[in-house]
C-alpha cells in the first residue's frame, strides 16, 4: 500500500519554521545570513544514454533545451531521513548544459528530469526500500521526429556538482505510410494480456531511491497513445514505462471520423528503460477503414511456434459484422471442442477478423445473381459443387492481415482459412492447393434452416447411423478436416469402382487424401489395426480396419473406420485422422513427430457416433462401442452388414484440388 511519507510540496528540513512551501525556501537561499549550510546554484547535466534523450538529434546525440527543468533533492544522512528540493532549469541548448537553481550543499543529490512529472510523494515499500514517482501520461502529443517536450524520463545520483542522468523509461518508434495517415487523429498501443493481465504503460512509475531502477507501475494505465495531426513518412515516438509482452501487442489508428483499424504483432517483444522498440513502418491505407472492423485474438499460443487460423467474413455488411464476430465466436467454440483440435488447441494462433461487404449474401451464379461482396463468393441456388470465392483476393488479404504472416513466422500455406459466409443457402466446401495452402467456404445456413436445420445420413443410413447438427459441423469437415487435415470425404454416390491408377493427391509437396489408400492389404494406417478385429491392444485401436468406400466411390478404395467426420460431419475424427492432423500440427510448428507422440496425447471414444470421449481403455473391452466390427471389404462383411443406399445428399461436395505445379482451369475461372 502506499504510504506518503514526505510531499513534496512541503520542505521537511527548513532554516525557518514558518518557511515550509517551496518558494519560501528558496528565497531563504538568497539571503546566507539565515542559513548555516553553504548553497548549491549549478549543475552540469547530461544524458549518459545515447539511445534515448531529451531531444532527439542526429539519431544518438543527447540535446537539452533552454528551459527544461529538472527536480534536485539534496539528502543529509539518507533520503528517507530530510531533504532539500528546488527546481533547476537549463541555462541554454546543447548537449551538456549547465542548470540553475538553489539549494543547500549536501553529499548527495537526486535529480528527477523533467521537474513536471515529479509526483508528490514517495514510497515506502518493502523492508528499508523507498521509491520515487514519477509521471507518464497515457495519452501524448504527436509531434513529428520526436516527442513532446518533458516526456522522457531522466534519473541522475551524484555526489558531485555533474548530474549525469540515465533514462528510465522505454521509447516505441514508428514511421507511417500511406493514404489514411493525413486523416488519423490518434495512435494507440495495447499490449496483449498475459495470464489475464495487461502490464500497465502509463501512471505512476515508481523508481528506487538508491539506483533510479525501475521498480512498478502504481496505477493500470493500460495503453499509451499519440493524438494530434500525423504526416506519412515521419517518425513519431511514444513514452511508455518498462514491460515485458510475450504475447505481443496490437497498434490502433483512428481516424478524425472515429473509424479504427488495428495491427496485431503476436511475436513477444520488451519495452526496456534507456532504449527504443522500433517498430518500423507501419502501411495504414484508407480502404482499411471503409471495410474492416477491429481484429479479434480468439486464442493466442503460449508455445513460440504456432499454426496460424484464421476467420473471415464474407457477405456481411458493416452493420452485421458484430453478428459475423458472435458467429465466428461460436463456430470457433465448437471446432475446439472436437480432438484432436481440442487437445492441441495451445498449437494455434487464432484469428477472427472482419471485413465489411457493400451488399449482404454471395452470388447466386446460375440465375446471374451478383452480390458486391468482398470475397466475390458465389455458387448455384440448389448445387453448391461450384462454390468459389476470388482465390487471389483471399490469400492477399489473409497475407496483408494475419499477423504471424505479417511478422514473418508463417506463410499463406500453413494457414488454414474459413470464410463464413451470411447466406441462408445451405452448403460447404474447400479449396485445397497442392503446396499446403487452401481455403473453406461455409455458409451460416442460420435464417431458413435454423440451429437444428441440417441432417446427414452419409453411406450408414441403413444401419441407423445418422448425423444431424448445423452449418458448425459442416465447417469441422471442410475447415478441419479438408483445408487443414487434407483429409480425403470417407462417402461415396455410388457403387462405381475408383477409376485411377493412383491417388495423385498421395505424392503432392504437401500431401493430401493420406486418409484412404487403394492398397488394402498394406494401409497407412496399417500399425493401428489389432491382431483381431475388435480386440482390444496396447496401441491399437479396437474399431480400426479397413473399410471398402470413399473419395465418392463405393468399391476400390478403403479407409480406416466405418464412420467419421469425413463421412458425415459428425463431431468425431477417426484415430488415423487425428494422427494425420496432429502430424500437420507438428510439421508446421518444426517439432518431432512420430507414433509414440500421438499416443500419448489421443484421447479414446467409447462412444464414436456422439463422438464421446473415454477416459481409459478399460471400456473398450466391451463391444459397446457402436457395435461396429472392421469391415475388410464388402465380399467378406460379417452378417450384421447392410450395404448403404446411393445418398442423395452428401455431408458436402468434395473439395476442389489445385495441383499449382501444373496449369489448372478452376471451377469458376471468373472467380478465382
Amino acid at each position: 500500500m502506499k504510504k506518503a511519507l514526505y510531499s513534496l510540496g512541503f520542505l521537511l528540513f527548513t532554516l525557518a519554521a514558518c518557511q515550509s512551501e517551496e518558494q519560501a525556501f528558496i528565497q531563504s537561499l538568497d539571503t546566507p545570513e539565515t542559513t548555516t549550510k553553504k548553497v548549491v546554484t549549478s549543475f552540469k547535466a547530461e544524458f549518459d544514454n545515447s539511445n534515448t534523450r531529451t531531444q532527439l538529434v542526429d539519431g544518438k546525440n543527447v540535446k537539452w533545451l533552454a528551459g527544461n527543468q529538472v527536480k534536485v533533492f539534496s539528502a543529509d544522512g539518507s533520503i528517507d531521513t530530510g531533504y532539500y528540493l528546488s527546481s533547476f532549469t537549463a541555462d541554454k541548448d546543447g548537449i551538456s548544459v549547465n542548470v540553475t537553481g538553489s539549494i543547500p550543499e549536501c553529499t548527495d543529490y537526486y535529480a528527477l528530469y523533467p521537474s513536471s512529472a515529479a509526483i508528490d510523494g514517495f514510497y515506502s515499500l518493502t523492508g528499508s526500500q523507498t521509491a520515487f514517482g514519477v509521471d507518464i501520461p497515457t495519452t501524448q502529443q504527436a509531434i513529428p521526429d520526436t516527442f513532446a517536450d518533458d516526456l522522457n524520463l531522466g534519473y541522475a545520483h551524484s555526489n558531485s556538482l555533474t548530474l549525469s542522468f540515465k533514462n528510465v523509461n522505454a521509447l516505441i518508434k514508428f514511421q507511417l505510410t500511406g493514404s489514411a495517415v493525413s486523416n488519423l487523429s490518434k495512435v494507440r498501443f495495447i499490449p496483449e494480456a498475459t495470464m489475464g493481465s495487461t502490464p500497465p504503460l502509463s501512471g505512476e512509475l515508481l523508481l528506487d531511491t538508491s539506483n533510479g531502477e525501475f521498480i512498478q507501475m502504481n496505477g493500470p494505465g493500460s495503453h499509451v497513445e499519440l493524438t494530434g495531426e500525423f504526416q506519412a513518412n515521419t517518425s513519431y515516438y511514444m513514452v511508455t514505462a518498462p514491460a515485458s509482452m510475450p504475447n505481443g501487442f496490437s497498434i490502433s489508428f483512428i481516424d478524425k471520423s472515429g473509424k479504427e483499424y488495428v495491427k496485431y504483432a503476436v511475436k513477444g517483444a520488451e519495452l526496456k528503460a534507456g532504449e527504443i522498440l522500433n517498430l518500423g513502418e507501419i502501411n495504414v491505407e484508407s480502404s482499411y477503414f471503409e471495410n474492416n472492423a477491429e481484429m479479434t485474438v480468439y486464442s493466442k499460443s503460449s508455445r513460440t511456434k504456432a499454426v496460424p487460423f484464421v476467420v473471415v467474413a464474407e457477405g456481411y455488411t458493416a452493420d452485421e459484422l458484430n453478428l459475423f464476430n458472435q458467429q465466428a465466436t461460436k463456430m470457433l467454440d465448437f471446432f475446439f471442442s472436437v480432438e484432436p483440435y481440442k487437445t492441441y488447441k495451445d498449437y494455434f494462433n487464432i484469428y477472427i477478423i472482419p471485413v465489411a461487404s457493400q451488399e449482404s449474401g454471395a452470388d447466386v451464379i446460375n440465375e446471374g445473381i451478383n452480390k458486391n461482396t468482398y470475397f466475390g463468393a458465389g455458387w448455384d441456388r440448389d448445387d453448391y459443387s461450384n462454390m468459389a470465392a476470388n482465390l487471389t483476393t483471399v490469400n492477399t488479404f489473409v497475407q496483408d492481415h494475419c499477423p504471424d504472416i505479417v511478422n514473418g513466422d508463417a506463410t499463406i500455406s500453413q494457414t488454414p482459412i474459413i470464410l463464413i459466409v451470411n447466406d441462408t443457402r445451405s452448403g460447404g466446401i474447400c479449396h485445397a492447393l497442392s503446396d499446403g495452402s487452401g481455403y473453406t467456404i461455409v455458409p451460416t445456413a442460420l435464417n431458413n434452416l435454423g440451429d437444428e436445420g441440417l441432417a446427414w445420413l452419409g453411406n450408414n443410413g441403413a444401419r441407423g447411423i445418422t448425423n444431424t447438427g448445423t452449418w458448425l459441423n459442416t465447417a469441422l469437415h471442410e475447415g478441419g478436416g479438408h483445408c487443414f487435415g487434407r483429409l480425403a470425404d470417407e462417402y461415396w454416390y455410388s457403387n462405381s469402382t475408383f477409376p485411377y491408377s493412383s491417388i495423385a493427391e498421395h505424392t503432392w509437396p504437401v500431401p493430401y487424401d493420406l486418409n484412404v489408400t487403394m492398397n488394402k492389404n498394406n494401409p497407412l494406417w496399417s500399425m493401428m489395426i489389432p491382431s483381431i478385429p475388435g480386440k482390444v491392444e496396447v496401441g491399437k485401436f479396437p474399431y480400426v480396419g479397413i473399410y471398402e468406400g470413399g473419395m465418392v466411390y463405393g468399391k476400390g478404395i478403403w479407409r480406416s473406420e466405418e464412420i467419421s467426420c469425413m463421412d458425415d460431419n459428425r463431431a468425431y475424427f477417426s484415430a488415423y485422422q487425428r494422427y494425420l492432423i496432429v502430424q500437420r500440427i507438428f510439421d508446421i510448428v518444426g517439432e518431432a513427430f512420430d507414433y509414440d507422440t500421438f499416443l500419448s496425447n489421443d484421447k479414446q471414444y467409447q462412444n464414436i457416433q456422439d463422438g464421446i470421449e473415454f477416459a481409459g481403455t478399460e471400456g473398450l473391452l466391451s463391444t459397446s462401442f457402436d457395435g461396429l466390427n472392421p469391415i475388410y471389404n464388402a465380399s467378406s462383411a460379417p452378417a450384421n452388414y447392410v450395404e448403404s443406399p446411393i445418398t442423395p445428399m452428401p455431408p458436402s461436395a468434395p473439395p476442389v484440388m489445385h495441383d499449382v505445379r501444373k496449369p489448372y482451369t478452376t471451377v469458376i475461372p471468373a472467380l478465382n
